[in-house]
């Protein structure tokens, strides 16, 4: 009864149940990019057009949600580190593959979407923290 209470009060948790739809939505995001990443060139369906543009948009996304995920951890001593290496892995792998091959400025542009999400954080955290709030109004309403 105790174990079957304590599950109860840990899904009632707004906060621990949005925490777990960011980490679900990093993971999600990260196979997805790494997947992208190692597709022959020629099998690739996302893009936005441009080479480096795809980089810094999946790296700003990458480095939000796992903003979100983990709030506890530093930003700039655990995060940006870990996505940074993340990218010269992704370069490295593609050096091995025949229809991709390692681009410096591939991790330049993973780089500045990292660096771009670090400059706009403090804006966007208080949007999400303002839609966060009413999305959990809107739950309210339905019970």
């Amino acid at each position: 009864m105790c174990l079957k209470r304590t599950l109860l009060l840990v899904y009632e948790d707004k906060s621990l149940s949005i925490l777990a739809g960011y980490r679900w939505m990093f993971f999600i995001a990260l196979v997805a990019i790494t997947l992208l990443a190692l597709l022959p060139q020629e099998q690739v369906v996302i893009s936005t057009g441009w080479d480096k543009s795809n980089h810094l948009l999946a790296f700003f996304v990458l480095i939000l949600l796992l903003d979100k995920s983990y709030p506890e951890l530093s930003a700039w001593k655990v995060k940006l580190p870990l996505l940074v290496v993340y990218g010269m892995w992704i370069e490295a792998m593609q050096w091995f593959m025949p229809s991709r091959f390692f681009s410096g400025l591939d991790i330049v542009a993973d780089s500045l979407g990292l660096l771009l999400y670090m400059v706009c954080a403090g804006p966007l955290r208080r949007l999400l923290a303002g839609v966060e709030q009413k999305l959990g109004a809107c739950n309210e309403a339905e019970r």
